[in-house]
């Protein structure tokens, strides 16, 4: 599968100006909109901040790939954020 096929428009946000790393992940989840289907985008951005507590997923040079498995999904969905500025990471 090409990651391509996993993005639109309204998930690929540039040029984000957010305040926290949560405030980040939760616009990004906001940002999957119908996609989520029946589940709960609060409930999305919490379980993507536990594990990005137990185990953070950085390759290094400003870039994180949070991730989670979700029960009631069973495809993929990405969302793709950008900031030149950067977001204040608190999780490490």
């Amino acid at each position: 599968m090409k990651l391509a096929a996993l993005l639109d428009e309204e998930n690929i946000l540039i040029h984000m100006k957010m305040g926290t790393y949560a405030e980040a992940i939760a616009r990004l989840v906001e940002s999957l909109g119908s996609r989520l289907e029946r589940l709960n985008p609060e409930k999305v951005t919490e379980r993507l901040m536990e594990v990005e507590q137990a185990l953070s997923m950085s390759p290094g040079h400003g870039v994180r790939i949070p991730h989670a498995r979700l029960g009631g999904l069973n495809r993929l969905l990405l969302a793709l954020g950008t900031s030149p500025e950067g977001i204040p990471v608190e999780v490490d």
